[in-house]
């Protein structure tokens, strides 16, 4: 089971036909023991703009959503990190850049 985890990717939304309320998995981390618990996941979302958004479960196994950051639709590098502590829950930092 990974403890740490450290991914950075590149996203350009620029093309994309999304309607208003739809979403894409950028990233997903499964829970080992359980493989159907989906423990960490980033989205890309179309609300009147494009939006990342973060998914994760905390220490009581409680999925907690984090706030929509508004990103345009030119380049970006994502870069997310998270590091595992008791249980589930784990610590995350999700970073954008613009290129």
């Amino acid at each position: 089971m990974e403890t740490s985890y450290r991914a950075r990717f590149y996203l350009d939304p620029n093309g994309l036909n999304m309607s208003n309320g739809n979403t894409i998995a950028l990233f997903q981390a499964w829970y080992d023991a359980s493989p159907d618990v989906n423990v960490l996941l980033v989205q890309l979302r179309w609300n009147n703009g494009y939006k990342i958004r973060v998914q994760y479960r905390n220490g009581a196994g409680t999925p907690t959503t984090s706030g929509e950051f508004a990103i345009s639709d030119a380049p970006h590098a994502l870069e997310i990190q998270w590091q595992a502590s008791s249980g589930m829950e784990f610590r995350e930092h999700v970073r954008v850049e613009h290129l």
